[in-house]
């Protein structure tokens, strides 16, 4: 189980920038510690991998030495405080303190060893091919039981002789190189030393040897220091979360890491209760949505917070809060004749207003005659006002014979009945229309 805590620090004391004590590599940035908390049968450790940053395209390391204690642990022994799980046959995968070795080829399984495993390496893998060996710098110096020894770097220990080395055994493989996986675009790894959970191994000076990558090329060399593990000791750096919606609020589900300098995309707040939506955060106003259609109104009521709070919307466009049929997907019907019902054909609006000679309901059955009840006693699906305009007096759903008498009746008359053309009278004219439109169906 791994709990990301990757902290970058910034000084001798803190992590991600120690600055050189040399003028002329100008290709090397600094040291870079990530930091993360990993779990292993129960046991929580901190994992502390520590970088070399460079800002050349093609910056190779060579070799690293002198590696050297400078102070400000809290752990008792900084010499003896790394955890190993590798496979070599002196340890076998048990997490110790006591056995152990730093070579990186022996690290053993990529998920059961290797998180939880100290080892050194000039880039690349831990794995069986990494071209990382000891220099004879393990061979001898030092005092007590950090002295060197014939074991070499197959120790758990670190030696307090002030001259540990390592180097790529095998240049022509580019494994110290910049941008050659898995190293990145401008840093190489150069060790992973894993301590108790919130230690601290103190500062530790390194010297390494890199070139530009081209044969040839001169050899440069940088010296700068680093702090192994968590704050406490030196100066703690503050928590920052990942912004993956950049509204300018984190979230510890979407990663945290320590830092005690700006890093691009986090920011110090974990406040952010949806890290996917820049527009939720807390200082999201919702506005009340009164009638229930997803959108509401700032006259309705308003909430600034974090959470959707229950019958609130992000939305304050309602411009009609009490009914949930208008609103700016509200779809408005033409309404030619004026009698409250539209028709499709003749035109759509989608907005909230409503717009002058639209309304809400739609399908007229008599789109061109105002009916304002819509009346079909023959459920033809035509508005009885227009079968009767058209001579179907009986409103039979045909203009035939059975209409003639009842036209006649009404002639001379005002109407309504009868009258065709609306023209205030029943006569002659009416009577064409009726025989033009005989033996017809709407």
């Amino acid at each position: 189980m791994h709990t990301p805590r990757s902290l970058f620090r910034t000084s001798a004391l803190g992590l991600l920038v120690a600055s050189t004590t040399t003028t002329v590599e100008a290709a090397f940035v600094q040291y870079v510690v990530v930091l993360t908390t990993v779990c292993t049968n129960g046991v929580d450790l901190d994992q502390c991998r520590v970088f070399a940053r460079f800002n050349g395209p093609t910056d190779t390391v060579l070799n690293a030495f002198n590696l050297v204690y400078q102070g400000g642990a809290t752990v008792a022994d900084p010499y003896g405080a790394f955890w190993h799980k590798d496979n070599s046959d002196y340890n076998g995968g048990v997490l110790s303190k006591q056995y152990g070795t730093w070579a990186p080829t022996l690290t053993g399984s990529v998920t059961l060893n290797r998180p939880y495993d100290s080892f050194l390496t000039n880039g690349g893998t831990a794995s069986q091919t990494n071209s990382t060996s000891a220099d004879p710098s393990w061979n001898s110096g030092g005092s007590g039981s950090h002295a060197g020894g014939a074991s070499g770097w197959n120790r758990a220990d670190l030696l307090n002789n002030g001259t540990m080395g390592w180097f790529n055994s095998s240049p022509p493989t580019l494994q110290g190189r910049v941008g050659v996986s898995p190293n990145t675009a401008t840093d190489v790894l150069l060790g992973q030393f894993v301590i108790d959970c919130n230690a601290n191994a103190g500062n530790w000076q390194l010297t390494i040897g890199f070139n530009d990558g081209v044969a040839g090329s001169a050899v440069q060399f940088a010296t700068a220091t680093f702090q192994i593990g968590g704050p406490g000791g030196g100066t703690a750096c503050p928590t920052i979360y990942r912004d993956i919606d950049g509204d300018g609020f984190g979230s510890q589900s979407s990663g945290f890491l320590c830092s005690c300098t700006p890093v691009s995309g986090y920011v110090s707040s974990n406040t952010d209760c949806n890290d996917s939506n820049a527009a939720i955060n807390p200082n999201t106003t919702w506005y009340r949505d009164a009638d229930g259609d997803a959108f509401g109104a700032s006259a309705s009521g308003t909430a600034v917070q974090c959470t959707q709070p229950a019958g609130f919307t992000l939305s304050n466009t309602d411009c009609n809060d009490n009914s949930a049929q208008i609103n700016p997907n509200t779809t408005w019907y033409r309404d030619t004749d004026g009698d409250g019902f539209g028709h499709a054909p003749n035109g759509t609006l989608v907005q909230c207003l409503q717009p002058a000679g639209y309304v809400l309901a739609s399908g007229d059955n008599c789109p061109g005659i105002a009916n304002a009840n819509q009346a079909d006693v023959n459920n033809n699906g035509v508005g009885d006002v227009c079968d009767l305009a058209r001579g179907d007096l009986n409103l039979d759903g045909v203009v035939n014979p059975s209409d003639v008498p009842l036209f006649f009746n009404a002639w001379g008359s005002a109407g309504p009945l009868g009258d065709l053309n609306f023209d205030g009278i029943v006569n002659s004219a009416d009577f064409s229309i009726l025989l033009n439109n005989w033996g017809t169906q709407p």
